[in-house]
């Protein structure tokens, strides 16, 4: 695949993603260039299965993360669950990410369905940045979405975002880096930077960004 422009972090991280739509929503999915349903395991699953050698980072009502290095590799996660559709989800994750806190450059969207861009989270004078080439989403069996990540720059390596239906109007967000290496910012730095961005906060302040950024920009796409 060749390199594209796309995402940062936020001193050292983000994530980022994108992601699709559940099996009831057939048409609007395929308008969001939804893949075919697959069980195909998610990328690191093994380490992620593994219950041993994790440092929790944060583990209360609203998230839980996560992280693990291995052989110089960051394998982290958040899980949260959030109000709303996973169509709309994926069509917020789809989007610039205006909602993250930061600043976007390059977005574009390509005839194969991938959408690149570089991230700036603390926005446009901040020199940390992540490039990023994100994946059309797939449909998982349980109705839920996965958007694959490849990061470039200030971390490398695969990223993703998958949605899962819970129960009613409500689905769980999980965010992993999966194999990723720090290219500037010593390795456990970068990793636990990367949680506190993507859980909202910067230097143990809470901020309306990362995960909560798109919490709050889904609840005001549905009126709430």
């Amino acid at each position: 695949m060749t390199k594209r422009s796309v995402v940062p972090i936020v001193l050292a991280l983000v994530l980022t993603g994108c992601a699709a739509d559940s099996a009831d929503d057939g048409a609007e999915a395929e308008a969001q260039d939804v893949t075919a349903r697959r069980d195909t395991p998610a990328p690191g699953h093994e380490v992620f299965a593994a219950s041993n050698g994790w440092t929790i980072a944060r583990d209360d009502a609203k998230y839980f993360q996560r992280y693990k290095l291995l052989d110089g590799a960051i394998y982290c996660e958040t899980r949260t669950e959030l109000a709303g559709s996973i169509a709309d989800a994926v069509a917020l994750l789809q989007a610039k990410w205006d909602w993250y806190g930061g600043w976007v450059r390059d977005f574009e969207v390509h005839a194969d369905g991938h959408r690149t861009y570089t991230l700036f989270p603390q926005g446009r004078l901040a020199v940390v940045n992540v490039l990023e080439d994100m994946s059309p989403p797939e449909r998982l069996v349980d109705g839920g979405v996965r958007v694959l990540i490849h990061l470039e720059g200030f971390g490398s390596g695969q990223a993703y975002i998958e949605l899962h239906p819970t129960r009613g109007d409500r689905f769980q967000m999980i965010g992993r880096f999966a194999g990723v290496r720090s290219n500037v910012l010593p390795t456990k730095t970068f990793a636990e930077a990367h949680l506190e961005a993507e859980a909202g906060r910067f230097l143990g302040f809470d901020k309306e960004g990362g995960f909560e950024g798109f919490r709050a920009a889904l609840a005001r796409s549905h009126g709430r």
